[in-house]
């Protein structure tokens, strides 16, 4: 009985340690982004390659070819690109 215990102690342990360092990461992640909004760090991103999700709660960056948003998952605004006509 006392192996199991502890084998489920273990477990648990481990669990709140990948949480901890998931929990550190994305406030190291928001704090970086942050310090370089504030610099004017823009990114990686070209102009024009992505397009921004039109709800308000999320605008997030997705692909131009991308016809749902990555992610909250709203359809993207289709502007600037041309649309398939069924023959």
């Amino acid at each position: 009985m006392a192996g199991g215990a502890i084998e489920i102690i273990v477990v648990i342990a481990v669990l709140w340690a990948l949480l901890f360092a998931w929990v550190v990461m994305v406030v190291v992640r928001g704090v970086f982004r942050g310090i370089g909004r504030l610099i004017g760090f823009v990114g990686e991103r070209a102009p024009g390659q992505n397009q921004t999700c039109s709800r308000l709660r999320c605008g997030a960056d997705n692909p131009m070819q991308a016809r749902f948003c990555r992610r909250c998952g709203s359809l993207l605004a289709r502007t600037g690109r041309q649309s398939r006509v069924a023959a």
